[in-house]
């Protein structure tokens, strides 16, 4: 998911993450792909400069779905084009998929086959999970 791909990099090179990506991704990883939250709070905790310890794991709690109140679970899709509306995010963090139309900078892996020998980068952005 390009967009979850962005935050991440960001955060692994430069130690910061927005607010609104940190909650995308930990709905993400916790909701989406249903790994433990605790893994997600754990990496946030060695790579953000800004780390809190009570927001950070009443973050996660909440976007696990076992925080008290509301569950906050994001579509994914829908905040990348959202809140990224025309890729640039994406291509600066990304730079394999830098070269393709708006069209498919949110969803690579709908490109049809034909297309894909079209950008040579692109081969080397993981497929999926």
């Amino acid at each position: 998911m390009p967009i979850i791909d962005a935050a991440m990099r960001e955060m692994n090179v430069t130690g910061f993450m927005s607010n609104r990506a940190r909650q995308f991704v930990a709905s993400y990883l916790a909701m989406d792909l249903k790994q433990d939250w605790r893994y997600g709070a754990h990496h946030f905790e060695e790579k953000l400069v800004d780390h809190d310890v009570h927001s950070n794991y009443g973050g996660w709690n909440a976007c696990s779905g076992i925080g008290a109140g509301m569950v906050r679970s994001f579509n994914t899709l829908k905040q990348s084009r959202d809140f990224d509306s025309n890729g640039e995010y994406i291509k600066s963090w990304c730079p394999e998929l830098a070269e393709l139309p708006l069209k498919h900078v949110h969803t690579p892996w709908t490109i049809p086959a034909a297309e894909k020998t079209q950008y040579a980068n692109l081969q080397t952005y993981p497929a999926p999970i």
